[in-house]
């Protein structure tokens, strides 16, 4: 193997040559030879990165090295051309290999540590280079330093204990609870600093027998202890012993822990080798969770040998986020790569559900967040005292999610790491924080997903995989979330009709495991607003209808993963516009779904776009004049939409420089321009109510927009409210006249009571722009405030409370008194909303008596007609005018102009048919010809004629009569007719084609064709050779070929030897005749009867005369078997012979057997009767005193091999050969091949099977040779 190390030599340090030079002449490197490299210097590898900055132990290099030898055992040797003090196998078991995309292939890794004998970074990554430039490294790299990612608490801090399960800001664990405790089958992996096994709420969860201390590679007795506390902590977290009345719960009640110590006592850190260790000692003990709360210190790249260990491992790689506050899109410490399919990344959140802010944070890295400040739990005895503590960090984030893994496995044990991943993803929260929205872990809805849905949905099994789910007869409201898994099956499919009709569901998420959404499966959810395909779907097909009459979506981002829409899906939507990245007009598609089923209008679909990596959300698009479907749409184009985020309008730039474009606007704007979407993060505005009664809250509101003022005031005992000012300015009142373009606090500003007196404003039903309380010193007076108001009453004036007599506001106030507001009644009007058939929510409404009342700013639907406004019941042929003064109750009818007819196309027998079209009264059929004709219906063995009225109707429906009432078409059939032809191949006789309906069959033929020389067979389909079936039914234009066996025969003339030893003419032969024949089972001359005569009379053949050096001339017919001695066996001569000139063929004369020459082969045409004698047992005869068999019954012969010296059946050999492949019995062999016993007996019938077996023959060739010779062998019987 040439050494690629020669061409680096330039580029080492000195020190390097003079201590490897003699090294390089080497022809090795890992032991492995020439022959053991199976990989050239072109296959794909991993580079390392580190730099020294980086942190890594200074003596010790981790490879991963390929072998196609899954059982290679490495030693010092093995590494002649590094000193090494110690080689250690990482793997535990051998791992597959790794290709660029992390495929498994046809060969193996095996991941070691090398120590070396010298400590020094340098070498360490000197080292490193070297092994990268041979094939059989698939990486190396140093080992890098790892560091638990936790931060210690007050140990004894108890406030808030376990409100990291059940507080408001926690994972909901009580509730899932209902569904699972978990179960002591689920091993979990805890890669931390071992656990103190002994703790009461622990002893009964840590499994002693596999837990493993990686620290100083000893078994599990140093994995039982935790010098530390933090392995302990997090043990506490995934599953402390509950329902025990002592100290706290787990996430899990019940679970069985294995601690995999990589933390040496009293250390937070270790080494990715250790690591490495844990994950693939996990992989061989079913361990199918993992935990580990180490990071990198500092390292320039993710751990390409821990990411292979996480490849090959099946279960779920937990890892905390880390405790730097920093982004980790830019400043990475994680240790394997967050996009691995089972790597799921944790941060930490606070008990307000704020994130933590030393938790790292990434949009693509942390998957999810859980609580991870002041967690109670477990801790060594030697660490507190009491045995438990409060910590904070990531670390503590991590268990949480851990845990709820594992609920998910007690339900579900084959759940794989990435399928986990999914569950627990798809099923969190969306909380908003730092600006953009993030998942927060939701135990109950992740058991929900597998094992708790049998109360909510109906389902139906598909498969062992795969299940379709349907709604049940009851309300649904608000978000919709559709689980993932239901009875350890994947939610693939959603039924038609599911969820029609739930006016009151406003979101709907649709994971990324359904890949179908029936007919009207949301049809009429009026309230939707939002309907979310959650990141990477596999959504295929959504069937017509699904979200017809969803009035209130306005945008919808459809993935190209959706590749069959039908019709209707989204009809109805008055004001929706579709964005995709699919190319206009997909094939697949119902072309038609956006145009003709649409309300009276036609609605925008802009195709092409560019979506975001997980396709939830538009990045851009490039406008042409094609990309935009009906731009000019009524109510014009609407935004598309994000998650958590404000459209905030076209740019032609990605820096969002320059003017912005209206999303209304971008029909009109230059065409063959990219325009990016610029996405605005929704503002959160937090409520601090600066330690009053309330609790704070926050509330998300799009990107500039005013947010309304409170209406009730706080309270703080010992001071009255003042005012809500921001955070950072408390010395000023908050303007509500602000738009809001950033997450702002508005804190409460109280006024302390202290020697003062407080006057309270009790509205009494009533509303006030001022505060309810404020202070007055002993003896001053308050001053009036401005009048409130209450529907229906007129304000009269204040007094104290308790009293009848108004308040005189200059009295001097000298204790706390209440004022409360006095009403006097007036008369009030009540307005209602007859929606008269449509839907929406207009609820009445009252006002006082002369004043308007304000136009709804939304508007009714009504499925087939438009909305033209508000009427008074007594006049509906006038628009009510907004103007008057109510002076009494009035009801408000919606008017609608009906404006649609509906048609309907029924197939008729055939394929689905079109899809219902809507269309104006008076509009024509034929408006719609085009999408007709692209959908026109199949039907096999039919063709299309016409639609009619009626399915038995022979008249077609005029498409350009003007519809005024709803209308069924009905498909009108054709049946299809076809041909039968007859194709002789050169045969002669008068065969006509034959016209055949589809599904009927065509008789056979009563005549037989014919054919000078051959015999005819049966009639095949063309390009077959079997037998046709005439019970076949006809599909389509067929055409019948004549099948011809040509006559194996030797001509008339030829003579015949008896067994006395004279010759008689073939044709003089009576069957009677004794005829001498060579037993090849004694080597000697035999006799043997005739078995059957074929024969054909006078007609002309192709002659083959075969001339042999003695003067013998044979003339064939066809092909003539005759014992060629060179070849020792028999070979059939026809007129391909001239191969066998100068071979050597047996002649029986006086003197016995003597061998003679093939000389010359001629080919003549001749007028003459063919004969085939077969003789009973041997088959052979002498013909013209030559050896020979009659041709057509090749592999019935040479199934044995013949002793060339005695011309006999070699015995050793036959025996051997039916030892192998056995005999038939006439039983046997007639139960595959149903045949006459004497035709058993003649053929030698028991030696077929080794025939069958040695490949010679088939039981099909056996099949036809019985078809053609059974006739004869019948007529013997006779």
């Amino acid at each position: 193997m040439k050494n690629p190390y020669c061409k680096k030599t330039i580029f080492l340090s000195i020190w390097i040559l003079l201590a490897l030079g003699m090294l390089l002449v080497c022809f090795t490197l890992l032991g492995l030879t020439t022959n053991q490299a199976f990989a050239d210097s072109n296959d794909f590898k991993i580079y390392c990165n580190a730099t020294l900055e980086d942190s890594f132990a200074d003596d010790r290099i981790i490879v991963v090295v390929k072998s196609d030898n899954p059982n290679k055992n490495y030693a010092k040797e093995d590494f002649n051309v590094i000193p090494l003090r110690n080689v250690e196998d990482l793997s535990f078991s051998t791992n597959n290999n790794v290709d660029n995309n992390g495929v498994y292939g046809n060969i193996y890794t095996k991941t070691l540590c090398l120590e070396l004998k010298e400590k020094s970074k340098q070498k360490v990554l000197d080292y490193i280079k070297v092994l990268e430039d041979f094939d059989n490294v698939f990486c190396a790299e140093p080992d890098y330093l790892l560091e638990s990612t936790f931060e210690p608490n007050d140990p004894f801090f108890a406030e808030g204990n376990l409100w990291g399960l059940s507080g408001e800001n926690g994972i909901n664990c009580y509730n899932a609870w209902n569904v699972t405790k978990g179960s002591s089958s689920v091993k979990v992996g805890v890669i931390d600093s071992g656990i103190y096994s002994n703790h009461v709420d622990l002893i009964n969860r840590v499994n002693r027998e596999i837990s493993h201390d990686f620290s100083n590679n000893s078994t599990s007795s140093g994995a039982l202890n935790d010098t530390h506390g933090h392995g302990t902590h997090v043990a506490g977290t995934i599953g402390a012993q509950g329902n025990n009345s002592i100290g706290i719960s787990g996430v899990n009640l019940d679970v069985d822990l294995v601690s995999l110590k990589i933390n040496e006592n009293g250390s937070t850190s270790s080494f990715a080798s250790k690591l490495i260790s844990a994950v693939n000692y996990a992989q061989i003990n079913d361990i199918k969770v993992l935990n580990n709360s180490n990071n990198f210190s500092s390292i320039s790249d993710v751990s390409a040998s821990l990411d292979i260990a996480i490849k090959n491992y099946d279960g779920l790689f937990v890892n905390s986020a880390g405790n730097k506050g920093q982004n980790l899109e830019t400043f990475n410490i994680l240790p394997c790569s967050a996009s691995l399919d089972n790597v799921l990344v944790v941060g930490a959140i606070r008990s307000d559900g704020t994130r933590w802010s030393s938790s790292n944070f990434s949009e693509s890295k942390v998957h999810v967040y859980a609580p991870g400040v002041n967690i109670m739990s477990t801790l060594p005895l030697s660490v507190a005292s009491s045995g438990y503590g409060a910590y904070q960090g990531t670390s503590m984030a991590a268990p949480h999610v851990t845990g709820v893994a594992a609920l998910l496995l007690s339900l579900d044990p084959t759940l794989t790491g990435s399928e986990l991943k999914s569950i627990i993803i798809n099923s969190a929260d969306n909380i908003k924080i730092d600006k953009g929205v993030v998942k927060k872990l939701n135990a109950y809805e992740a058991v929900k997903q597998v094992g708790y849905t049998t109360d909510i949905f109906n389902t139906t099994i598909l498969s062992d995989d795969e299940i379709k789910i349907d709604g049940l007869n009851v309300n649904y409201e608000g978000v919709l979330r559709i689980p993932t898994i239901i009875a350890n099956r994947k939610v693939t499919q959603i039924n038609s009709e599911a969820f029609s009709q739930q006016e009151r569901i406003t979101e709907i998420v649709i994971p990324s495991t359904v890949e179908s959404i029936g007919n009207a499966a949301f049809f009429n959810c009026s309230g939707l607003k939002k309907i979310t395909f959650e990141g990477y779907s596999n959504l295929n097909y959504i069937n017509g209808y699904a979200f017809q009459q969803c009035y209130n979506l306005e945008s919808l981002t459809i993935p190209s993963t959706v590749t069959n829409v039908s019709s209707g899906i989204l009809s109805f939507g008055e004001r929706l516009t579709v964005y995709t990245d699919l190319d206009r007009d997909p094939s697949t598609w119902d072309n038609y779904w956006n145009y003709s089923d649409w309300i009276s209008i036609e609605r925008p679909v802009i195709w092409g776009c560019e979506l975001s990596a997980d396709k939830s959300y538009v990045v851009s698009f490039t406008k042409t004049s094609a990309s935009i479907t009906k731009p000019n749409a009524v109510n014009g184009i609407s935004a598309p939409s994000r998650e958590g985020y404000v459209f905030g309008g076209w740019y032609k730039n990605d820096d969002f420089t320059g003017t912005a474009i209206a999303a209304e606007n971008i029909a009109t704007a230059e065409n063959n321009v990219t325009y990016y979407a610029k996405w605005i993060p929704d503002c959160d505005v937090i409520f601090d109510f600066n330690g009053g009664a309330s609790t704070n809250y926050v509330i998300s509101i799009p990107n500039g927009v005013k947010i309304d003022e409170p209406i009730e005031q706080p309270n703080k005992a010992g001071y009255v409210f003042k005012y809500w000012a921001l955070s950072t300015n408390l010395n000023q009142e908050y303007n509500w006249n602000t738009e809001i373009t950033n997450n702002i606090v508005i804190e409460a500003v109280w006024q302390e009571i202290g020697n003062n007196y407080v006057v309270t404003f009790d509205l009494n039903g009533g509303v006030g722009a001022f505060n309810t309380q404020v202070l007055v010193a002993n003896g001053s007076t308050v001053s009036r405030p401005t009048s409130p108001s209450k529907v229906g009453y007129t304000f009269a004036g204040w007094a104290p409370e308790g009293q009848a007599s108004y308040y005189n506001f200059s009295t001097p106030v000298t204790s706390d008194i209440t004022l409360v507001a006095v009403w006097q009644t007036t008369q009030i009007c009540t307005i209602t909303f007859n929606l008269n058939g449509g839907y929406g929510d207009f609820p009445d409404i009252t006002i006082n008596r002369l004043e308007k009342i304000e136009e709804p700013s939304a508007k009714p639907a009504k499925a087939g007609n438009h909305f033209k406004y508000w009427a008074l019941s007594t006049d509906l042929t006038k628009e009510y005018n907004w103007n008057n003064l109510v002076s009494e109750n009035i009801t408000l009818i919606a008017v609608w102009e009906n404006f649609n007819r509906v048609v309907s196309f029924n197939s008729n027998g055939g394929t689905a048919a079109p899809g219902t079209i809507i269309l104006n009264v008076g509009d024509c059929v034929s408006d719609f010809e085009k999408m007709l004709n692209e959908n026109q219906p199949e039907r096999t063995g039919y063709t299309f004629e016409f639609w009619a009225t009626s399915p038995t109707s022979n008249v077609a429906y005029n498409l350009d009569l003007p519809v005024t009432n709803n209308l069924t078409l009905y498909a009108i059939w054709r049946i299809n007719t076809y041909t039968v032809s007859f194709n002789l191949d050169g045969g002669s006789g008068s065969f006509p084609n034959k016209t055949i309906n589809y599904g009927s069959t065509v008789s056979k033929p009563a005549a037989t064709p014919t054919k000078d020389g051959f015999t005819f067979k049966y009639w095949a389909l063309s390009g077959q050779t079997t037998e046709y079936n005439f019970s076949t039914p006809v599909t389509s234009d067929i055409t019948l070929v004549a099948i011809w066996e040509q006559d194996s025969c030797v001509a008339e003339g030829t003579l015949i030897t008896l067994a006395d030893g004279s010759q008689v003419p073939v044709e003089n032969l009576t069957g009677g005749e004794m005829l001498l024949v060579w037993n090849l089972y004694t080597g000697s001359f035999d006799i043997a009867p005739i078995l059957v005569i074929d024969s054909d009379a006078l007609k002309q053949y192709e002659v083959i005369k075969l001339t042999f050096s003695d003067g013998t001339t044979v003339d064939v017919i066809s092909e003539h078997g005759f014992f060629d001695v060179d070849l020792n066996k028999y070979v059939y001569l026809d007129k391909y012979a001239e191969e066998y000139i100068g071979h050597r063929f047996l002649k029986q004369n006086e003197n016995g057997m003597v061998q003679v020459t093939l000389v010359d082969v001629a080919i003549t045409l001749e007028n003459v009767a063919a004969y085939s004698p077969v003789t009973y047992g041997h088959l052979c005869y002498y013909v013209n005193g030559m050896l020979s068999i009659p041709g057509g019954i090749n592999g019935l012969f040479n199934i044995f091999e013949v002793d060339a010296e005695t011309m006999k059946f070699d015995a050793e050999a036959m025996e051997a050969d039916v030892e192998m492949y056995g005999l038939y019995t006439y039983e046997e062999l007639n139960s595959l091949v149903p045949m006459q016993e004497m035709m058993f007996d003649a053929v030698n019938g028991q030696y077929l099977k080794v025939a069958i077996g040695k490949g010679i023959i088939t039981i099909e060739q056996i099949s036809e040779l019985v078809e053609r010779y059974g006739r004869l062998f019948e007529q013997v019987a006779a």
